[in-house]
């Protein structure tokens, strides 16, 4: 099938199909993880671990999504700002002690950086479309960020116990990124459109 496509659409699509594929197997991950969570709901190390995938499932989409736009907007010669390159690539250009200029990683917030890359996808895609920002389980994203960045780095015992509460927020922030996951790929793509082959 692709063979039959010109060399930039398909790099596109596969650029597209890694991000589907990350979306399967870190749903997958996700529901099997809360499956467990939820028949043996006072178990700590499974709440841990229904945050944990929770959260390697909201970073890797995203991350995804990064790699696609990035791609086809330089197939379609789509300029993009210094800063809008800095977001997508994860690198800035800075000088070193000898003056010379070299890339070296950074790393935007984790929150920002989801919200930006969405907006940024709804902007680059002439989709006359934007996340809501303004759902609850947006707002409950950042609580449950708290939780995963607290197991994931404990330096108490007690930051080891997620409560009922927190699992709930964590629930939340799936539910906003399955939400937008779902309202973006029912948008028609127009930019497809406009790849040729040079």
């Amino acid at each position: 099938m692709l063979e039959k496509v010109d060399p930039h659409t398909k790099q596109s699509l596969m650029a597209f199909d890694n991000i589907n594929e990350l979306f399967s197997l870190l749903s997958a991950d996700v529901s099997a993880s809360f499956e467990m969570q939820i028949r043996y709901p006072d178990d700590q190390f499974l709440r841990r671990n229904a945050v944990r995938t929770a959260w390697a499932f909201i970073e890797g989409v995203t991350f995804g999504f990064k790699h696609w736009l990035l791609t086809i907007c330089d197939l379609a010669k789509e300029p993009l700002t210094r800063s809008e390159r800095t977001l997508l690539t994860e690198m800035i250009f800075k000088m070193n002690e000898k003056g010379e200029f070299k890339q070296f990683p950074i790393r935007e917030r984790t929150n920002s950086n989801i919200g930006k890359v969405f907006k940024l996808l709804g902007k680059k895609l002439d989709m006359n479309w934007s996340p809501d920002f303004n759902d609850k389980n947006w707002c409950a994203m950042r609580d449950s960020l708290k939780v995963r960045h607290r197991v994931t780095h404990p330096k108490r015992s007690q930051d080891l116990t997620i409560s009922y509460d927190e699992m709930q927020k964590v629930n939340s922030s799936m539910k906003w990124m399955f939400k937008t996951f779902a309202e973006f790929s029912e948008k028609p793509l127009a930019k497809i459109d406009e790849y040729k082959s040079e």
